[in-house]
């Protein structure tokens, strides 16, 4: 039927026909209402309003009211809107049966995703498995491989059908949320623990540069290899356990006021061969723009670097200061610490550290990739990495990496001012 009759049928109404219990049902009506396409179910008329809802491609639909634009409907339990192009009416057709059940798998669903689905409900799916850390492919509302894989992976790990389609039992798994923490460990986290309490040190590790993975609220291999790096960077045992001592460093906030006395407290007791660090100027860290830093941080010069993240110190000396400052670690230590701020990898990422200078302490920014040459054959380290402050720019004039650096200066600030 054309899909502008729907616009004569103000007093339709049909039941919801997705069926959510155990055992599948199958019921026919003279007329039934269904989406022709997977699209967003609306709080309100409007593609800016909140969704409530996925609706799958060929899931009925109870309708409420028409008009022109949108149409009111319910669907499994939730009223909003559909935009009236997305429906047609069909004459006696059975009701869509639950996945999972006899006969009604979710290969047989006319409304079910699978290999080969495009469209905003492909996006939408995408992204809540993303969010649960079940998918790392890109959100491209395109059903293909690395999305089918996830899906069959997800569902095994459910004891559902492993068929890689996305029919009502496996949406409505998706879409249950995560269980509170399950910690027997008497306040300690470790491998297997779930919860938002694994998120929360998730998060304390990303922030702190020790993780990458997803903030899925799962105490995984990838969490655990994380946590080890932490606690090693921090003299801690890395046994991969959170309890209290691990907890406390990664809540931990640095202080101005305190750090860059630590700092010039180790470099002054011999702690580095640099040992060039002094006290800060009484008001703590200075946020100093790179026209005046580099009189100060001038070719050869020592200076000690805080990382802000972790609370590790290490020591540098001046290379080069053109558009930045070039540095190389003075010791293979110092090496070592430079490395464990970033997890044990070099990367590219900016972070945030303030740099004790000749009495002076600086907001600034450093990458942990080395590159280039160097002239120190001593530190364990091939090479050179690079120190911006405020101002800085790279040498090839990358404004978008500029950024990210002052991005990171600015943190170093904000931390200091806390």
């Amino acid at each position: 039927m054309n899909k502008t009759h729907l616009r004569t049928l103000v007093k339709l109404t049909v039941m919801v026909l997705i069926v959510l219990c155990a055992a599948p049902a199958v019921v026919s009506f003279a007329d039934l209402t269904r989406v022709s396409e997977s699209v967003n179910l609306r709080e309100k008329p409007s593609t800016d309003a909140k969704v409530l809802k996925l609706v799958p491609m060929g899931f009925e639909v109870s309708v409420q009211g028409t008009g022109d634009v949108w149409t009111k409907v319910v669907f499994e339990g939730a009223t909003g809107y559909i935009k009236s192009e997305f429906l047609e009416v069909v004459k006696g057709v059975a009701a869509t049966k639950q996945d999972g059940g006899a006969g009604g798998s979710a290969a047989s669903e006319s409304g079910a995703l699978r290999f080969g689905s495009e469209g905003d409900a492909v996006r939408e799916l995408q992204t809540l498995m993303k969010e649960k850390g079940i998918y790392e492919g890109p959100v491209n509302g395109k059903f293909g491989p690395l999305t089918e894989e996830a899906v069959m992976k997800f569902q095994e790990s459910k004891g559902l059908e492993v068929d890689g389609v996305v029919g009502s039992e496996t949406l409505a798994k998706l879409s249950e949320k995560p269980p509170e923490p399950q910690s027997a460990h008497s306040g300690s986290y470790r491998l297997g623990d779930e919860g938002e309490a694994v998120r929360n040190i998730q998060t304390a590790l990303t922030e702190k540069g020790f993780y990458k993975g997803p903030k899925n609220a799962k105490f995984g291999p990838l969490t655990e290899e994380a946590v080890k790096s932490f606690q090693s960077a921090n003299g801690l045992e890395a046994d991969g356990v959170v309890g209290k001592a691990t907890l406390d460093l990664l809540n931990a906030k640095p202080k101005a006021a305190e750090q860059p006395a630590k700092i010039a407290a180790q470099s002054s007791s011999g702690a580095s061969a640099s040992g060039s660090a002094s006290a800060p100027a009484p008001n703590g860290v200075e946020l100093l723009d790179w026209s005046a830093a580099k009189n100060i941080f001038t070719i050869g010069v020592a200076a000690s670097v805080y990382d802000v993240r972790t609370g590790i110190i290490y020591h540098v000396k001046s290379f080069s200061n053109g558009a930045h400052a070039d540095v190389e670690p003075v010791t293979k230590d110092d090496t070592f610490l430079l490395l464990q701020t970033y997890g044990g990898k070099w990367s590219w990422d900016p972070r945030p550290v303030w740099v004790t200078i000749n009495g002076h302490t600086i907001a600034a920014s450093i990458n942990g990739m080395p590159h280039g040459g160097g002239v120190n054959s001593a530190n364990d380290m091939d090479g050179q990495i690079c120190i911006h402050f405020k101002g800085s720019s790279t040498h090839n004039n990358n404004k978008a990496f500029s950024q990210l650096h002052q991005d990171a200066v600015i943190e170093a600030w904000n931390a200091a001012r806390r």
